[in-house]
């Protein structure tokens, strides 16, 4: 009896539009979060390694914060 019982259960996804809107109206703190980490961490990324911000500027076919020199240049 057991296995005939086994062999009977599936799981179904239970991933609905349905589900998806219920929970963010429930908690859309959290959403709002998650973009706004998402952005801090992908500029954090720009600021941080060059190389990331080389690939973006080729990405994204523009240079990624150009022309910011960031004051007068000191020659001693």
């Amino acid at each position: 009896m057991y296995s005939t019982r086994l062999a009977t259960m599936r799981i179904e996804p239970v991933i609905s539009i349905k589900l998806i809107h219920e929970t963010l109206q429930m908690c859309p703190l959290g959403f709002y979060t998650a973009i706004f980490l998402l952005i801090m961490s992908l500029t954090g990324l720009f600021w941080s390694f060059e190389w990331y911000k080389d690939a973006g500027s080729r990405v994204l076919g523009t240079e990624v914060f150009g022309g910011r020199g960031g004051g007068p240049k000191i020659i001693s």
